[in-house]
């Protein structure tokens, strides 16, 4: 803009000058080229600001996907799910499921990291799969993920992890290392409780069922 001010009065002396020397046209064809490059300064320095401010709004773009998502799985990550839970106020409507990878520190010793994380994408992926359209998906830890349900009835939700189960099994098929996953949900319908305390619930029946698959997997070794 400064170079555009600074070019337009240098014209503008110059056709000044032009007017009171040679009068005639020659002058207001020197205002007219002056006046012409300020304006294309002018929109130069427009389309730069506007380039400058697409590039910044790009970069907090960026930023804030970085800051809520998984980069391994691509899901919600932890802090995008406690945000979740702070602006949660009524869960009559809502859900938790929450999800836990068996054996993965077993499988990152005997079979290193990189079959460790084969599990954590191919559990994202499954989870994916089947609630991605439904809800909200999380990595919330190391092995640990959860699903943010609204409006689902415990039907729902019991076929919908039908459907986990079928394409947990479907992923099996292709794995040399078989793929086993615990979960546990609790529905907040016909309570008072706050989203921590349904949560809880959710983690504490993963729990349960992952006690109660060790315990099967053991019974099944020993024989």
């Amino acid at each position: 803009v400064l170079s555009g001010f600074g070019i337009f009065s240098a014209f503008g002396l110059l056709a000044l000058v032009l007017f009171y020397t040679r009068p005639g046209s020659a002058y207001s064809i020197a205002f007219s080229v002056g006046m012409f490059l300020f304006v294309v300064c002018l929109a130069y320095g427009a389309f730069k600001k506007l380039y400058y401010n697409m590039k910044i709004n790009e970069s907090i773009a960026i930023y804030k996907r970085i800051a809520y998502r998984d980069l391994m799985t691509d899901l919600g990550n932890r802090s995008a799910f406690i945000k979740e839970q702070e602006r949660t106020k009524e869960v009559k409507n809502m859900a938790y499921i929450v999800f836990d990878v068996n054996d993965l520190k077993k499988v990152n010793d005997t079979y290193g990291h990189q079959e460790g994380d084969r599990l954590i994408t191919d559990t994202a992926r499954c989870i994916r799969g089947v609630f991605e359209n439904e809800g909200k998906c999380f990595r919330i830890g190391g092995d640990e993920f959860a699903v943010v349900l609204r409006e689902h009835s415990e039907k729902e939700i019991l076929g919908k992890l039908d459907l986990f189960n079928k394409r947990l099994a479907k992923i099996n098929e292709a794995r040399k290392i078989s793929l086993q996953i615990a979960y546990g949900y609790s529905t907040g319908m016909g309570t008072e409780k706050d989203a921590e305390t349904l949560f809880r619930e959710a983690d504490y029946h993963m729990y349960v069922r992952k006690k109660n698959m060790k315990e099967i997997q053991h019974g099944q070794t020993e024989k």
